[in-house]
């Protein structure tokens, strides 16, 4: 099953708020990434806004 949605880099600081907004920690890349250290996913299914 293929499923479809968004993906974005997200700071460790505002992984909460896009939790609050229905989003999933997809990966955390660590901290050799820098700020920019966790993969996000939202699914386009309509239920949630991104």
């Amino acid at each position: 099953m293929t499923r479809t949605g968004l993906f974005q880099f997200v700071r460790h600081h505002a992984v909460p708020e896009f939790h609050q907004r229905g989003w999933m920690v997809v990966d955390d890349l660590g901290a050799r990434h820098g700020l920019w250290s966790v993969l996000m996913w939202h699914c386009e299914c309509g239920s949630v806004a991104p």
